[in-house]
């Protein structure tokens, strides 16, 4: 098998649409400011209010944690009382009965 060796065709190059500039930062009408002391003291305020109430928030949940576990605790010892004295109410049942008296 014989391979000649052909010129390949010449690309042709496009001329590249120019690019947008490219902007060093984004330009705001706003006036840069730095924070202020106020500014910095009313957030860590806020911060702290917050912190507070989540605080309360467990708190209250917490309390009322007890006071369910409780009611429920005095419910369990107040059927078991119950269940207890229904027991021993019927002379019958557990004690020795003389039929022969």
């Amino acid at each position: 098998m014989h391979i000649s060796p052909t010129a390949a065709p010449a690309p042709q190059h496009a001329p590249e649409p120019p690019r947008p500039a490219q902007q060093e930062a984004q330009v705001s009408s706003r006036p840069v400011v730095e924070a202020s002391q106020a500014e910095a003291s009313a957030q860590e305020t806020r911060r702290h209010d917050e912190r507070r109430a989540d605080r309360a928030d467990s708190k209250q949940q917490h309390d009322l944690d007890a006071k369910r576990a409780a009611a429920q605790s005095h419910a369990e010892s107040k059927h078991r009382a119950e269940s207890h004295s229904h027991r021993h109410s019927d002379s019958s049942v557990g004690s020795k009965v003389d039929v022969f008296a």
